[in-house]
């Protein structure tokens, strides 16, 4: 579900961090000064009967546990704008416990939205892993039932107009289990994800040339 990606570079004050280490059975506690991923989206979401996690990741610059973007100039026509989002690393290969992602095609802006599998205009995926080590997604693409209602609340530029933050809720019903091979998990979720602009067509708005992600070496 992944598409065009884009950097920027972003300085971010130094904050403390205190670590514990246990050294010949006596707790030392330091101080560590550690620097915060720039521009760190999150998401909140709650699955019916499963439980309610969280995904936070930076998504600007792109890395490999996250990125967003608002990409112009998509479609046949050349002016379609998408909006695609993905927080966190897959579970299954990374220390991250939860993966959120949202593609919207024909963003607009603040407003209303619905995703469902017919309709191919977007989806919704989440992936989580639990205390033991087992990993399950949930997502719009493989249930027929599947319907999303996607409200966007804010949509702002930063000081830098090529960087917007975006928030808002999701509600979702019928979502495929991969697991258990269902398609009845409800899920209600709250955003908010920091997007670079970037253009594939004509430049009319603030926006800058796409890039892909970095290279990820394989296991």
């Amino acid at each position: 579900m992944a598409r065009g990606k884009t950097a920027v570079a972003v300085s971010i004050a130094l904050l403390p961090v205190w670590i514990g280490l246990v050294w010949g059975g006596v707790l030392i506690v330091r101080a560590h000064h550690a620097k915060p991923a720039p521009w760190t989206s999150q998401a909140r979401f709650t699955l019916s009967h499963v439980g309610s996690y969280t995904a936070a990741d930076s998504t600007v610059p792109v890395g490999i546990h996250g990125h967003a973007e608002i990409a112009l100039g998509m479609g046949l026509s050349g002016k379609e704008k998408d909006f695609d989002a993905l927080i966190g690393d897959d579970p299954a290969n990374d220390t991250n416990v939860s993966q959120w992602e949202l593609i919207l095609d024909g963003y607009h802006g603040a407003g209303s939205y619905t995703v469902a599998s017919a309709s191919d205009n977007g989806g919704v995926r989440v992936m989580v892993r639990d205390v033991k080590g087992n990993t399950d997604t949930w997502d719009s693409d493989h249930s027929k039932a599947a319907g999303c209602a996607i409200h966007i609340t804010v949509d702002a530029p930063m000081k830098d107009p090529t960087i917007r933050e975006i928030q808002g809720t999701i509600s979702c019903h019928a979502l495929y289990d991969a697991n258990r091979h269902t398609a009845t998990t409800a899920l209600s979720s709250h955003f908010d994800v920091f997007a670079a602009v970037w253009c594939r067509g004509p430049k009319v708005e603030p926006c800058r040339p796409p890039q892909p992600l970095p290279n990820v070496p394989e296991d």
